[in-house]
């Protein structure tokens, strides 16, 4: 079996959504499938560059990039150039490669999707198209092409995927009646994160870009503040880079005389350093507020701290409780809660043999619950047959 993967994603280094492309692709490997990962647009900024070439191999897969440059244009006609041929491109490369199953992973454009499931059609290519968030809203005229576009484009997949229960309740209501809408929530490889010969430190560490609405870094900045003192040997590492973050005055005004020096902004790092600095936290922190996109998402990085056998302090939001016990397998505080946030920390820097158990505990949920080679199996049962699938599951 071949099994072709798209995606938007900037690879091989990027965020949550590439390493989602990865863990698929390795476990679709590591089954026996034949795979290639194929970028279909430009993923850099000019000005801030992570990838520069245009194919390679990560873990012995191959990805490319389809229009042999991975810097999106400075110019605006050039941008909607790549963005109106790129699925065309992408279609007769996969036709070329002669893969007859398709995977789109972590794509931003309705007219991708529309342009390859036409195209598949007629090549006879089996589309299965994956969502990590909820449709995209506008306003005016914007909306009105989107609510026109939802109606549409998610029908004739020969099926679907999605990260938490509540989008897969959405979009079941979306994709046509032979379409399964299947459970895919965060994967991945335990033993490709985990570190233990990384020595331990007393710091806490969050991951991610520095954003409140997106991962509640001003609720992490006043709880690490309201425990400064009582923990001086405890400082806080966060990675992103807060030069684009709407939220930086807040953070800036957050960040008092007293503990300037013990918050530690580390930027962009690769993957590698990400892993080592991961596995090198007392704990590893998260602190999504109450939002439609906490409720409907699952974040990727969450996996990737438990991964680590190190204990998380984490919200109780969206799909964390299905997976996750408070106090057994993480520290799960109520969102939007600052109080019950610094708590959760206190609790766990007081009591480090006990939160070493913890972590350990969230390390089995996660090798349990998300590995990417069980996971991948389940979607190769699904591409050789789809009505034996969906019967045997229920659907």
């Amino acid at each position: 079996m071949k099994v072709a993967i798209i995606t938007h994603a900037s690879f091989p280094n990027g965020l949550a959504s590439t390493n989602r492309v990865i863990y698929h692709a390795k476990g679709l490997k590591e089954n026996g499938v034949e795979t290639k990962i194929y970028i279909t647009l430009p993923t850099e900024n000019w000005k801030r560059v992570k990838n520069t070439l245009i194919d390679g191999e990560v873990f012995d897969i191959p990805y490319e990039y389809m229009w042999n440059k991975t810097k999106r244009s400075k110019y605006f006609i050039g941008r909607r150039i790549h963005d109106l041929l790129s699925p065309i491109y992408t279609a007769f490369a996969i036709k070329r490669d002669k893969y007859k199953n398709a995977l789109l992973i972590s794509f931003c454009s309705y007219y991708v999707l529309t342009v390859l499931k036409i195209l598949f059609f007629f090549f006879g290519i089996k589309l299965i198209a994956e969502r990590t968030e909820l449709p995209k809203t506008e306003r005016g005229l914007l909306q009105l092409k989107n609510r026109i576009m939802v109606n549409f484009v998610f029908k004739n997949l020969y099926a679907f995927l999605t990260i938490s229960r509540s989008l897969q309740k959405h979009y079941s209501k979306l994709v046509s009646k032979n379409c399964p809408v299947h459970l895919v929530p965060v994967i991945i490889d335990v033993d490709d994160i985990y570190k233990p010969e990384i020595k331990r430190t007393r710091h806490l560490v969050y991951t991610g870009p520095l954003l409140q609405k997106k991962d509640g870094i001003i609720t992490i900045l006043k709880s690490f503040k309201n425990i400064a003192d009582e923990f001086p040997e405890t400082n806080l590492y966060l990675t992103g880079d807060i030069n684009v973050s709407s939220d930086r005055e807040k953070i800036e005004d957050e960040i008092t005389e007293e503990i300037k020096h013990r918050v530690i902004f580390k930027g962009f790092i690769s993957r590698e350093e990400m892993i080592d600095l991961i596995n090198s936290a007392a704990a590893l922190l998260l602190a999504k507020p109450t939002s439609e996109q906490a409720d409907t998402c699952f974040p990727t990085k969450l996996g990737e701290y438990l991964a680590t056998g190190n204990p998380t302090v984490i919200t109780r939001t969206g799909e964390v409780s299905y997976y996750l016990k408070d106090g057994e397998s993480a520290y799960i505080a109520e969102p939007d809660s600052v109080d019950d946030y610094t708590e959760k920390l206190r609790i766990l820097l007081r009591n480090p043999q006990e939160a070493l158990q913890i972590g350990l505990k969230g390390q089995e949920a996660a090798r349990n619950r998300f590995n990417y080679k069980e996971i991948s199996s389940k979607i190769i049962e699904l591409v050789k047959d789809k009505n034996k699938f969906m019967k045997k599951n229920n659907f």
